[in-house]
């Protein structure tokens, strides 16, 4: 029920020495009693490195039910989560000790909790396959809690393809639940798990990797009355919630206008009905936030601060993807948007210079790591997908290269995805549609000359064709498992990659194996 699980071999050097880290640096959160099991101390001492620093950077700048309460209750009692936290914190804990050692003396320290994480998830995954086979009524709940701990050991180790493996079982294996009338009450009960993994999906979806399934599992079928938005919101969390529900039927109608279109040649009537129900809620949904936000800032930390104005940002973002709906295929109609771009890359600096600020790391290390008070990983909506979206969509090289290097300013992992990893994706992309289209007409842009976050000037230039324009491209993610695995050509053009760390010596080079990728794009020519 739960397949498709690896374990990578490894281990640490007996050499091997570890930064200490000092606990007071990071957030106390809960108070939740350690699990009863009997503990070794290295197991303990990885267990409360989760619960006090994992659990609290993996929210992000919004609130997480499901990391900050939810994975404690259920690590509490069941053997398996409670070895998948372990081996989680450890695997963090170690990318910290790296970066503490690649920041005092240049080099990377040898991961010295490598053994620790592989004996803790082969515990993890002996203790769910008792489950399974016992047929446990807990097993798909458990299961499914430890489909996203997988997913976000392999993140942390930069295995993205094996990540995206982990979420696709989850996917698979949600869909058959909700199917299951015996089974299907569990997801209503489980309504932060459901949410945690609709997150990762837009990250999935940015790469066209979606799954239509998750656009409507749990979702209202009433008609209108699941747009309904209040004249302002008393919490963050409503404000956060309502505009959840109308980011996925954004993406979730996209989706499905795009498949009909290229099956039929034409948009139904339904769904235009549908665009303009829901842009009339994504401007309700902006009214009642302005008027409430003096009171939800009052309300909120450092960190939802932050939330609160990236709330915002992915409001822009959306209403450009609802606008263009109803012109699926076509590329060019992204260019009656340049304003609109231009709001979402000055707000995007403006959160990423706050950001700076009020964490006091993302973007201030000179080897672009973050410290205990900013992030390593984001399980959850983070900066990544608006960024990305306006360095793929604006056509104004100005505008587009600024979106780019906000990516290089995020560099740390959000989901799926990584801030350095995309910005290169995003910067092949540009290159491939560009092609000498500028320097042929006498145009040199420098692709790092976009230092300026503070104003943007767009100037009065050509843009490129439509001929030479990438339609949702869909990306091949980094990683070493990929025996088996087929592509189809048909109605593709193709370009090899070799994905790597540019920290670690550019697009050539990749941690663990040199390894060469495909970027596969639909051309609309």
């Amino acid at each position: 029920m739960c397949d498709g699980y690896g374990i990578w071999g490894g281990g640490a050097s007996a050499n091997s020495t570890e930064a200490i880290l000092n606990p007071s640096q990071c957030m106390m959160h809960n108070h939740l009693p350690m699990p009863s099991h009997i503990m070794s101390q290295e197991e303990k001492m990885a267990f409360e490195y989760f619960k006090l620093c994992t659990s609290v950077d993996l929210p992000g700048v919004f609130n997480s039910e499901f990391w900050e309460t939810f994975v404690f209750q259920i690590a509490s009692t069941e053997p398996a989560i409670f070895h998948a936290a372990i081996a989680l914190g450890a695997v963090h804990r170690g990318r910290r000790t790296q970066e503490s050692h690649a920041c005092s003396d240049g080099t990377s320290a040898l991961d010295s909790h490598g053994r620790l994480v592989l004996r803790q998830y082969n515990k993890a995954i002996n203790h769910l396959n008792v489950l399974l086979n016992d047929k446990n009524e807990n097993a798909v709940l458990v299961a499914l809690v430890a489909c996203m701990f997988f997913v976000t050991i392999e993140i942390f180790r930069s295995e993205y393809r094996a990540a995206h493996t982990h979420f696709k079982n989850g996917v698979r294996l949600l869909h058959e639940v909700n199917k299951s009338e015996s089974y299907s009450l569990i997801l209503k009960n489980s309504p932060y798990l459901v949410d945690a993994f609709k997150r990762l999906h837009i990250h999935a979806a940015l790469f066209g990797q979606s799954s239509s399934f998750l656009y409507t599992i749990g979702q209202s079928t009433t008609g209108e009355g699941q747009y309904t938005i209040p004249q302002n919101f008393d919490t963050f969390l409503k404000a956060r919630q309502h505009l959840d529900k109308l980011m996925n039927e954004v993406y979730h109608l996209s989706t499905e206008i795009d498949g009909f279109f290229h099956a039929h040649n034409y948009v139904s009537e339904g769904f235009v009905n549908r665009k303009i129900q829901l842009e009339t809620s994504l401007n309700l949904w902006l009214q009642a936030f302005d008027i409430s936000f003096s009171s939800l800032a009052t309300q909120t930390g450092h960190r939802s601060i932050l939330g609160l104005h990236l709330l915002r940002l992915y409001h822009s973002m959306m209403t450009i993807m609802i606008s263009v709906s109803l012109y699926p295929g076509n590329e060019m109609v992204y260019d009656s948007y340049t304003s609109d771009f231009i709001s979402i890359i000055n707000q995007s600096a403006k959160l990423l210079k706050l950001a700076s600020q009020e964490l006091n790391g993302i973007t201030t290390s000179d080897c672009k790591v973050a410290g205990t008070s900013g992030f390593n990983l984001i399980m959850n909506s983070g900066f990544i997908p608006p960024f990305y979206y306006a360095a793929l969509r604006c056509r104004v090289p100005t505008l587009r290269r600024k979106a780019i290097s906000l990516l290089q300013y995020a560099p740390y992992k959000e989901g799926l995805l990584d801030g350095e990893l995309v910005a290169y994706i995003a910067r092949r992309i540009m290159e491939i549609e560009e092609g000498g289209f500028y320097e042929n007409l006498g145009i040199k842009y420098n692709s790092d000359s976009v230092a300026d976050f503070e104003s943007v000037a767009v100037a009065d230039i050509p843009l490129i064709p439509e001929s030479r324009r990438v339609h949702n491209p869909s990306v091949l993610l980094p990683g070493c498992d990929i025996k088996g695995h087929s592509i189809t050509k048909s109605d593709a053009n193709y370009l090899d990659l070799m994905f790597g760390s540019p920290s670690l010596g550019g697009p050539d080079r990749l941690p663990g194996c040199a390894l060469r990728e495909i970027l596969s794009f639909h051309n609309r020519c």
